[in-house]
């Protein structure tokens, strides 16, 4: 029964000193929210100077075109299930040839423009829209002109190639470039708020830290639950006395006024 007694008495310390460090912990938070909420917005407004003035911005224009494996020239038949399917397998071998040497260079040279192959590439992605067959074209680059008049040209020029290269397909533009309306990226707004996030989080980890590896001697509360030491008395800080005579070191102040008056009339 006594061992039992013991080990409850030790658990229930521990469940305590656990507790008492849980509440340290977020007292020592909230006395440096201030520096968390200035550091957030501090890196936010970084971020926000760095996106919206320092890096300069990338314009997107697309087109999405339905990629058919027969011939709409000679075919009149519908659809069928088996239609769809070779769809999806030749989606990947689509976007190939979208991205190709050939068709890049073509739609380059419909609109005059003497890029490498290589920066037409870097500049121009295409993707499969949730398995239904239809790809979406699209280029990237820092002009919003030339990002427009680039997917303009593979609208008009990659329908001919496909059919040319890959027999018994068809290709169809559904939705025809328009002129960017803003900037593609950065997106000024996940920036600020990812720069303000990173900013708060570093900052909280370095209180959390800097509270865990603090050996200070706090209070006589710290000494008793990590020394287990009894406390015989305490000295008070008589530097720190309350101007207005109030608090836990008045008597303190009460003293030093009425030696000064006592001096002041023996004088």
């Amino acid at each position: 029964m006594q061992e039992i007694t013991n080990e409850n008495r030790v658990n229930d310390k521990a469940s305590r000193e656990i507790e008492i460090d849980v509440v340290g912990l977020l007292r020592a938070i909230f006395k440096k929210l201030w520096v968390i909420i200035l550091v957030a917005l501090v890196c936010g407004g970084i971020m926000f100077g760095l996106s919206e003035y320092v890096i300069q911005p990338t314009y997107r224009a697309y087109c999405t075109a339905y990629v058919n494996n027969k011939n709409v020239q000679s075919s009149s038949q519908q659809i069928t299930n088996s239609d769809i399917n070779a769809q999806h397998q030749l989606a990947a071998t689509y976007s190939t040839i979208l991205t190709s040497n050939t068709v890049l260079t073509a739609a380059a040279e419909s609109i005059n423009l003497d890029y490498p192959y290589s920066r037409l590439k870097s500049m121009v992605k295409t993707s499969e829209k949730d398995e239904t067959g239809v790809i979406e074209i699209s280029v990237i680059s820092k002009s919003k002109d030339l990002s427009f008049m680039l997917a303009d040209a593979i609208s008009k020029v990659a329908p001919t190639y496909m059919a040319d290269m890959v027999e018994g397909s068809s290709m169809k533009i559904v939705d025809h470039p328009e002129y960017p309306k803003g900037k593609y990226a950065p997106n000024t707004s996940r920036y600020t708020l990812l720069g303000a996030l990173a900013g708060a989080l570093l900052t909280l980890i370095i209180v959390i830290i800097r509270h865990f590896t603090d050996d200070t001697l706090s209070s006589e509360t710290y000494l008793e639950q990590n020394y287990s030491m009894p406390i015989i008395g305490i000295i008070p800080d008589f530097t720190k006395i309350d101007k207005q005579g109030k608090g836990a070191y008045s008597y303190g102040y009460a003293y030093k006024r009425s030696s000064s008056k006592e001096e002041k009339d023996n004088g």
